[in-house]
């Protein structure tokens, strides 16, 4: 990284900005007060960065984005996560995110990130994350997206994971909210001995909306544990893709991939898990299921008054919430 960019005070954000941030479920003082540990990137301009005492945030603007680093001290510990706003108001462009997180040992810290493109006709985001949980340390990661309610954005999140001995990782993604566009969404996590990944991504595509999801987990180490697991719904002339791979490496190491796709109209889906073992103590187990929704509960739904598109929304809402 280049330079350090440290607002002491928060700066007054652009109220656009706030307004994007809160649909796709932020709440605005996350971003205002200085207590709160935050960093708001819109387009390729860092809006604000605040650090609190053991987080240390370093932020560089580049041509079409960010490089952003947030690294951790051993034995941090906070209760009140760090937020993180990656937007774009522009209706076009191209924005590439390069991120990092490294959390010292035995430290435990969370992060809610908001990614909002919401007036999107032909947007671009492309996000590399890079994560190094240390020993002994607890990292959870959740992403919320909204891509605007006529999305024309292509969003394409990488992220490449290392777990140490004893490590906690929990990656959260959802987009569930408005449309997706095209949403290519990519983890690939190793697992040292006794660590813990746990992957869940919840999403929903309507019109021609197309979602692709790879998730990966290397369970290399003793004892190693993981589950990859998610939920998708689509409708009209949607297609979802879900890739899953869990590879038991190691002796003891346990895995499991869990999918679940629901479509409805001519939508179309697919679940492709793989599991492979290569200790005699291993197990990795996987699941998946493509289906309508249960004709059962929207009879009962309607018969309460709501429309089939009604009764639909309230089942998906369940689902994924």
């Amino acid at each position: 990284m280049s330079d350090k960019v440290n607002l002491q005070e928060k700066p007054i954000i652009d109220l656009a900005l706030i307004e994007a941030y809160k649909q796709s479920g932020g709440q605005a003082h996350h971003l205002t007060d200085k207590n709160v540990a935050s960093l708001t990137v819109n387009f390729n301009k860092v809006v604000n960065v605040s650090e609190l005492p053991g987080i240390h945030m370093f932020a560089e603007e580049l041509p079409n984005g960010v490089k952003a680093k947030i690294e951790v001290d051993e034995g941090t510990k906070y209760d009140e996560p760090i937020h993180i706003c990656f937007g774009m108001l522009q209706e076009e462009g191209l924005q590439e995110v390069i991120s990092e997180f490294i959390i010292g040992k035995n430290a435990s810290v969370s992060v809610i990130a908001h990614c909002t493109f919401p007036n999107s006709k032909k947007v671009i985001h492309q996000m590399e994350a890079k994560v190094v949980v240390e020993e002994g340390a607890n990292f959870e990661y959740r992403e919320e997206h909204f891509h605007g309610v006529a999305s024309g954005a292509i969003v394409k999140p990488k992220t490449i994971a290392h777990i140490k001995k004893n490590g906690r990782y929990v990656s959260t993604f959802k987009l569930v909210g408005g449309r997706v566009g095209e949403l290519d969404l990519e983890y690939f996590v190793d697992v040292d001995d006794y660590g813990v990944v746990e992957l869940e991504t919840k999403a929903s595509g309507k019109d021609d909306d197309k979602i692709k999801i790879t998730e990966v987990f290397n369970l290399n180490g003793d004892g190693a544990r993981g589950i990859a697991k998610s939920r998708v719904f689509v409708r009209d002339n949607s297609i979802s893709e879900f890739i899953a791979e869990a590879n038991g490496n190691a002796p003891n190491t346990r895995g499991h991939v869990d999918c679940t796709e629901i479509i409805s109209g001519n939508a179309k889906a697919s679940a492709l898990p793989r599991v492979t073992v290569k200790h005699e103590s291993a197990k990795v187990t996987h699941e998946a299921s493509i289906g309508k929704i249960d004709s059962d509960k929207l009879e009962t739904l309607m018969a309460r008054g709501l429309s089939e598109d009604e009764a639909i929304d309230v089942v998906i809402k369940g689902l994924l919430k």
